[in-house]
């Protein structure tokens, strides 16, 4: 592939506010939790400051993106925390550990 694959990625945080999110009455409701901030996997890396590498695997999948129209309906949840802040916070843990 080329690195146009698109991805989406949801930052920790914003996953544990949707796991601790009160359970709904209703039997067995599947709701997804992700982001629908999407971006490919060549743009990902340029933004990491690296060079997008294929790597010896073919991933069939060109769009990966969940469906969170649920999640936002029943608990007016969505993402908090953008792609690049979330990078952003990472980058700043990673740096005043090292």
């Amino acid at each position: 592939k080329n690195g146009s694959q698109v991805r989406s990625y949801l930052f920790i945080d914003d996953l544990i506010r949707a796991i601790l999110l009160p359970p709904l009455p209703a039997k067995s409701t599947i709701l997804n939790v992700g982001s629908d901030e999407t971006i490919s996997l060549r743009s990902f890396a340029s933004m990491l400051g690296a060079d997008y590498i294929v790597e010896g695997f073919d991933d069939p999948s060109d769009i990966i993106v969940p469906n969170i129209s649920k999640i936002k309906f029943m608990y007016n949840w969505s993402p908090s925390i953008s792609l690049e802040m979330g990078c952003k916070r990472i980058a700043s843990r990673i740096s005043s550990n090292y």
